[in-house]
């Protein structure tokens, strides 16, 4: 899977956006496209839940694996930089509500994973 390949990729190091997050966003800009005009809203906003769910899974596991944690320093800062740009794009696509795509939104990223 393309978010899986890309974010076991990535390390939190300038520049940003790194091209794992930017390969992301254009992929999920083509999906939007692919999809926007044959699935009705709902189930377009429940497919990019879904994404947005797995991607930030993916990325918890890869700072734990990094040992990155929300300590206010620079790689924590490149993180918050890398979402951003990450929140940014799915807004500009609409597919999420606001309110999913705020970085208070993301804060679940820095906990363990319950299992």
């Amino acid at each position: 899977p393309l978010v899986a390949n890309e974010l076991h990729h990535w390390e939190a190091r300038p520049p940003v956006p790194s091209r794992p997050f930017q390969n992301i966003c254009k992929r999920l800009m083509k999906l939007n496209e692919a999809v926007s005009g044959i699935l009705p809203e709902v189930q377009t906003q429940e497919l990019f839940r879904a994404i947005n769910c797995a991607f930030k899974d993916l990325l918890r596991d890869q700072l734990n694996r990094l040992g990155i944690v929300n300590n206010g320093g620079p790689q924590h800062g490149l993180v918050t930089q890398e979402l951003t740009f990450y929140l940014e794009d799915l807004k500009r696509l609409k597919a999420l509500p606001e309110e999913e795509l705020c970085i208070e939104a993301m804060a679940d990223i820095w906990q363990p994973k319950l299992r």
